[in-house]
């Protein structure tokens, strides 16, 4: 939870409400009422990541869901820390962005900087997935997501390393998309 922890601070820093859910401390204490199973399988997720129906995976993630209290967020991230977290996330991420149309963004500590290399590079629908770690480097991810359109469907970038060295300051690779000058994160309509 260290990560998400730092999120937090970093965001809180710029006046942003955050709010936490740790889903796997949940799962561990309380066991999905469907098989976890399916989640398993990299390949089949990824299948239904990009649009392919697979009843038993929507089954788990309505599941998962109901576990996220409130889900009125202008911006979803997961973090995950080892590989094993990787197709909850994706999971989870493809029926937020499916309901919501909200931005997703991904980070963590699994990724050492080659997260295009993990399978994530061309998944599009999830925004972002960036190896962001300072809080300066955070808040620089969030802004560009917060400038990222509802219902935004192209592979990933990650601001980061598009962006370094001076993340703090930054341009949005989506602000000319976007109009927005604020740098903050805002709703998005």
């Amino acid at each position: 939870p260290m990560g998400p922890a730092v999120v937090a601070g970093a965001l809180r820093e710029d006046g942003v409400d955050v709010g936490l859910v740790d889903l796997m401390l949940d799962v561990g204490q309380r066991p999905p009422s469907v098989p976890w199973e399916p989640c398993l399988d990299r390949a089949r997720v990824r299948r239904h990541f990009v649009g392919h129906d697979d009843p038993e995976l929507d089954a788990l993630a309505d599941d998962l869901l109901a576990r996220i209290v409130d889900r009125d967020a202008d911006v979803f991230a997961f973090s995950v820390e080892r590989h094993t977290q990787i197709n909850p996330a994706l999971l989870l991420a493809r029926a937020l962005k499916r309901r919501t149309g909200r931005p997703i963004v991904m980070g963590g500590g699994n990724f050492g900087g080659e997260w295009r290399t993990q399978g994530l590079h061309d998944l599009a629908g999830l925004d972002i997935v960036t190896i962001a770690s300072s809080p300066d480097e955070i808040r620089a991810v969030f802004r560009a997501a917060g400038d990222i359109p509802r219902n935004h469907i192209a592979p990933p970038v990650d601001p980061i390393t598009e962006l370094r060295p001076t993340p703090s300051a930054a341009p949005s690779p989506f602000r000319c998309a976007t109009g927005s000058g604020s740098g903050r994160p805002r709703p998005v309509n």
